[in-house]
């Protein structure tokens, strides 16, 4: 029942949500957009939204990895620079 009810709760929340204003209108009659007012009722104009990005978790790099990196790169602090931005790119792709 517990998977049920945490449903149930997340969709009371869902729709307890303010409704959300829309990014842009599309005006049919005028083949125009604005993004000012919402359309008048029974005018035949659509309210458009945009869909937020979705977002990943930031992936960073454990104490082991940094000092591999350090352990790696000896010469210069560019080469080290370079090791964990190698590292954090091939984490987060």
């Amino acid at each position: 029942m517990t998977g049920f009810k945490s449903k149930k709760t997340a969709a009371q929340d869902k729709l307890a949500q303010p409704a959300r204003e829309p990014d842009v209108v599309m005006h049919w009659a005028s083949h125009t957009w604005t993004t000012l007012n919402p359309p008048p009722k029974g005018s035949g104009d659509v309210n458009l939204y945009y869909a937020p990005a979705p977002q990943r978790p930031w992936v960073g790099l454990t104490l082991h990895e940094i000092a591999a990196c350090c352990r790696e790169s000896t010469t210069t602090q560019l080469s080290f620079y370079n090791a964990i931005e190698a590292k954090l790119k091939e984490r987060n792709a």
